[in-house]
């Protein structure tokens, strides 16, 4: 029997065996990694505060849109369903659905298991923030040799406008970086010392980047681009079949990734501007210097939610760019990246020839020029045309410019080691030093961005129908009435009315509330780019269409249509009914302020006799719910 001493020093030298493969000292990395878990807390503490209560993100964003993919990953990873094929939605018929960002969702999925859906939500934008954070760390560190200027790093990226706005807006897809920088580190190491795993690696992780989000495959494929020639040239220098079998290796995993995403993203219907409408949103999407200018200044005391913070801070900028100057020839490709990235942020046709040419005098306008004209060649490449928001281009700039200031850092860094040492103390110092500027550019960056004035967060209402079904103990599947709302013209997003009345901050994805508080299979589905939802039997389909067409006295203020109220026609839905009940469908809730005494009435003979129980519900304007037998 092996004795505990001898295991522990087995455990050790392992764990020593696996630090230096990773080229990281354990000590500084945890130091960071826990600083930096340090410094996203405090930023989201407002909202962490309410952890259970409220979701961090304004009101009639995406964060309750947020909510509910994260949950869809989480569940959909168990039976019946089937990976990125699901039943959760559009019952029982389903559908495809990516949930963006799907590979960091699915790494968040165990939050799910014992935390309140508000808690779920709230600690994974913390894991999100604080794994860019990370990332943006040891990419750094893999290129300076730096853990100080990587926490530096890491602390200001967490703090960018564009990142923080992510947060306010729920959109989790811009907010969390965390596998992009962690296949630029596996291109570090490539560098470094070839091989066919790691070249594997880069390959398949590539692929987990474009799950997340096809603008960070783009972005990524943009900040690769000037490691380009040092990895032919390593590649070159490692010679023989050793790098033909590297480089087969990469493109093998790299082709496989690109195939399989393609057929996947083939699934879903194709959808955005195109042409006129293409150009005008990537001009109203762009940059605007004034409004940077704007932010910078500190012209709005309160933080407008409508108003995107297309910004970088001016004086994190500034001493980055100084220290990537001073970084020499190692960092002048990557200043050069973050300049053509931020270039790319100014979009095609936006108007910088009024605030170019009042700063800069006569330079200012063909300056504005040339990058309208140089922008609109960059927008014709494969990838960068797909994007239709340019301003997001700041976060992988920022990013680059980062990386050049941690290249100057470190040389700074080596002078003071020459001088004064490399002990304990002086290690200690450098990490006190990157913790401080990582905290005061955070600080910054949330100021631009107004990020506390006031904090992004939505208060959530209790429903006590869905604690109802939640707790019933009969399993089954849920449909929301009517499903479809008739409207005589097309609402905006703000506009929407909310199911049954509840909390308007909820806004049109109540639904998507509901079913994350309820946790069954429903019927409804959000339209969303990237679900693609079966095609529904015409019975099924035209059943639900009746029911919808109960409510229209209250919706359009018309009768309903003869065909969903008469009884001839009992017959034809009680087909789609048994439909429905075979698969599983055992409640309806009903907007019950929509649907009068009447036309409850003629639901309630539809149903017949499988109208098992009925129970109303003062949530918001009211709620019946209906539970169903086979």
């Amino acid at each position: 029997m092996t004795s505990p001493a001898p295991r522990r020093s087995a455990l050790r030298a392992l764990g020593a065996w696996l630090w230096a493969r990773l080229g990281a000292d354990p000590h500084e990395a945890l130091v960071v990694a826990a600083a930096l878990l340090l410094l996203a807390g405090l930023s989201l503490a407002p909202g962490l505060a309410e952890l259970n209560t409220a979701l961090i993100g304004d009101p009639g964003g995406d964060n309750l849109r947020g909510l509910w993919g994260l949950e869809l990953a989480r569940r959909s990873l168990l039976p019946p369903n089937v990976g990125l094929f699901s039943r959760e939605f559009n019952f029982p018929f389903g559908g495809w659905a990516l949930v963006l960002p799907y590979a960091s969702s699915v790494a968040a999925a165990p939050l799910g298991l014992l935390l309140s859906p508000a808690a779920r939500w709230n600690l994974a934008v913390l894991f999100w923030l604080w794994s860019t954070g990370l990332g943006m760390a040891a990419w750094v560190r893999t290129r300076s040799g730096s853990w100080s200027a990587g926490l530096a790093a890491g602390g200001v990226l967490m703090g960018q406008p564009m990142l923080l706005h992510a947060v306010a807006d729920g959109t989790p897809e811009h907010l969390g970086f965390g596998t992009m920088l962690a296949t630029l580190c596996l291109l570090e190491l490539l560098i470094r010392r070839p091989s066919a795993v790691r070249a594997a690696l880069i390959g398949l992780v590539g692929g987990l980047v474009a799950l997340d989000s096809p603008y960070q495959a783009v972005f990524l494929a943009l900040l690769a681009l000037e490691r380009g020639p040092l990895t032919a040239l390593r590649l070159r220098r490692f010679g023989g079949s050793g790098a033909l079998v590297v480089v087969l290796v990469g493109l093998l995993c790299v082709g496989l990734a690109a195939g399989g995403l393609l057929a996947l993203y083939g699934q879903f219907p194709a959808a955005g501007a195109t042409g006129a409408d293409l150009a005008a949103n990537r001009a109203g999407n762009a940059v605007s210097l004034v409004h940077w200018w704007r932010l910078e200044m500190g012209r709005f005391s309160t933080r407008d939610p409508s108003l995107v913070p297309a910004a970088l801070a001016l004086w994190t900028v500034l001493p980055a760019l100084l220290l990537g100057l001073w970084g020499g020839l190692r960092a002048s490709l990557t200043l050069l990246t973050a300049l053509l990235l931020a270039i790319l942020a100014m979009g095609v046709g936006a108007d910088h020839a009024a605030p170019l040419g009042g700063w800069l005098a006569g330079v200012g306008a063909p300056l504005a020029r040339a990058i309208d004209a140089w922008n609109g060649l960059l927008y014709e490449l494969p990838g960068i045309s797909a994007v239709r928001f340019p301003r997001r281009f700041l976060v992988p700039a920022g990013m680059a410019l980062l990386v050049a200031a941690g290249v100057g850092w470190a040389r700074l860094e080596e002078r003071l080691r020459r001088a004064h040492g490399r002990g304990p103390a002086q290690r200690a110092l450098l990490l006190g030093l990157g913790f401080a500027l990582a905290f005061i550019g955070g600080q910054e960056g949330q100021r631009v961005m107004g990020l506390h004035q006031p904090f992004p967060r939505t208060t959530l209402p209790w429903v006590a129908a869905m604690d109802f079904i939640a707790a019933h103990p009969e399993p089954g599947a849920v449909a929301l009435l009517p499903e479809k709302r008739a409207s005589r013209r097309v609402l905006k997003r703000h506009e929407l009315p909310v199911f049954g009345g509840l909390d308007a901050a909820l806004g049109g994805a109540a639904p998507l509330y509901l079913q994350v508080l309820h946790g069954r299979p429903q019927v409804g589905y959000p339209a969303l780019l990237t679900l693609a939802p079966r095609e529904r039997t015409p019975r099924a389909r035209g059943l639900l269409e009746d029911w919808d067409q109960l409510a229209n006295p209250a919706m359009l203020g018309e009768a309903p249509p003869v065909s969903a109220t008469r009884a001839e026609d009992d017959g034809r839905r009680a087909v789609g009914l048994e439909l429905l009940l075979r698969e599983g469908l055992r409640f309806l809730v009903l907007d019950d302020a929509l649907y009068a005494d009447a036309e409850r009435a003629a639901l309630r003979r539809q149903l017949g006799g499988h109208l098992a129980e009925e129970h109303t519900f003062d949530d918001g304007t009211g709620l019946r719910v209906i539970v169903l037998r086979p």
